[in-house]
């Protein structure tokens, strides 16, 4: 199967310009040329364009003479100098040439080891040098530093400092504690109706016991009830008023 991506599509041949025609035997008249409209600057000719010297290329450094240059055949070049290197590096010494041999059959017979334990018994102690520190003879050695002292009174002063808000702040806390506080009308009447409930049922329990008890312990439920009692209804006088103040613990 032939597909239309691999056929090679043609090339067609270039017309032949130089093929005979029988109307080229017919004379042709000739067209004329149109003549477009010349260009004209805006910019008048009398006026002179001012150049800056070195705009673009920099400033010569060196006298430039249009009338010297080197011509075409002039292959001269100027004259060779010797070379000088400018660093005062001390140069490594040359490689040796090929001719050079070293020297062949050099042996010692010295006993290094032996040597160095003969220098190092034979030698004095090193000397210490003068310009050597001795810490203990420097002012003030072993004395207590004086920045220690600005450190701790600074120290003590933020200690001072941080002691003086928590006073202030746990008594201010304190005050706010103790300070009486509105209680508001809903909890009011919970508490008022909460001890009118109590009350009914003291009030219940002393009405089923009889005027005159000989029991001790009957005695004393009653006197317990009965300042149960009182005390209920002082606190109900208390909680009848509009505005009821507590303190808060």
């Amino acid at each position: 199967m032939i597909f239309d991506d691999d056929l090679i599509p043609r090339r067609r041949p270039p017309p032949r310009t130089n093929r005979e025609n029988v109307l080229g035997l017919l004379p042709q008249e000739s067209k004329p040329v149109e003549q477009t409209e010349r260009y004209y600057s805006m910019h008048s000719p009398k006026v002179e364009a001012k150049k800056q010297m070195a705009a673009t290329m920099g400033k010569p450094h060196v006298t430039v003479d249009p009338h010297k240059f080197q011509r075409k055949q002039d292959r001269s070049l100027p004259p060779v100098r010797e070379f000088h290197y400018q660093d005062m590096v001390p140069r490594k010494p040359d490689v040796p040439l090929r001719s050079e041999e070293p020297i062949h059959g050099l042996r010692s017979y010295t006993d290094f080891v032996r040597t160095n334990a003969l220098a190092a018994v034979s030698s004095s102690a090193k000397k210490p040098s003068h310009n050597e520190i001795h810490y203990t003879s420097i002012p003030g050695y072993g004395e207590r530093p004086a920045y220690l002292d600005r450190v701790q009174a600074e120290i003590a002063e933020e200690q001072r400092i941080i002691h003086d808000i928590k006073t202030e702040q746990a008594y201010e806390e304190f005050i706010a504690a103790k300070e009486p506080e509105e209680m508001s009308e809903e909890e009011r009447q919970t508490l008022l109706k909460g001890l009118k409930k109590r009350w009914t049922e003291i009030k219940d329990q002393i009405g089923h016991m009889s005027l005159h008890i000989d029991i001790g312990s009957i005695r004393m439920r009653k006197e317990d009830l009965e300042r149960e009692l009182a005390e209920i209804e002082n606190d109900m006088e208390k909680l009848s008023k509009k505005r009821v103040f507590v303190e808060r613990e």
